[in-house]
Parts: C-alpha cells; structure tokens; sequence
C-alpha cells in the first residue's frame, strides 16, 4: 500500500513540472494531477479506514495522520482555487506551518 501511494505521489509531482505553452496541453495536465490528487486522498482515507480497523487500542497515530490529511486536504483546496480558478488566497487562509497550524488547532 504504502509503495503505491509513493509511485503516485511521484507521478504527481513529475506532472506538476509541464512548461508547454500549448493551452490544450496545460488543461489535460491539470486534469491528469487533478485526477491523481484526488485518487491519491481517496486512498489515503481507505487506508486509514482499515488501519483504524486494525489498530483500534492505539488511534494516537491514527488521529495523527487524520489531521495531517485534513491540512493535505485544505492545500489541496486553495491549490485549487489558485491555479485552476485563479483565485488569490487571503493571508489569513494561508498556512506557512503544519507543525504551527496543529498547535493551533
């Protein structure tokens, strides 16, 4: 499980690093990232479905990796928002920190 999350996440990122000008092609890499993104945090959540099955007397690491994916999750958004809608983020949405935004929390 653990090594196709990495081959995922690797594809992903191989994507994200496209410098065609052509519109037609940006589009379908923005698909194709978006696409992955989204299978990459369904499986995530799975997994940790079935860890949590597995593990039951020990969720301190469970609820740990929860809250991590709940910032992947918010990052996720305001990439979104950015990139593909062209929004600009308001400072006080961003986050410079996950260590600084879970202590908060």
């Amino acid at each position: 499980m653990i090594r196709k999350f990495k081959r995922m996440y690797r594809i992903i990122s191989k994507l994200k690093h496209s410098t065609s000008k052509d519109e037609h092609k940006k589009a379908k890499q923005i698909s194709k990232i978006k696409s992955k993104a989204e299978s990459l945090n369904k499986r995530s959540r799975v997994f940790l479905l079935d860890l949590r099955e597995l593990e039951a007397d020990n969720l301190k690491p469970i609820e740990e990796i929860e809250n991590y994916i709940t910032h992947a999750e918010r990052q996720i958004d305001q990439i979104r928002r950015r990139i593909i809608l062209g929004e600009t983020i308001s400072h006080a949405e961003k986050v410079f920190s996950i260590l600084r935004a879970t202590r908060l929390t």
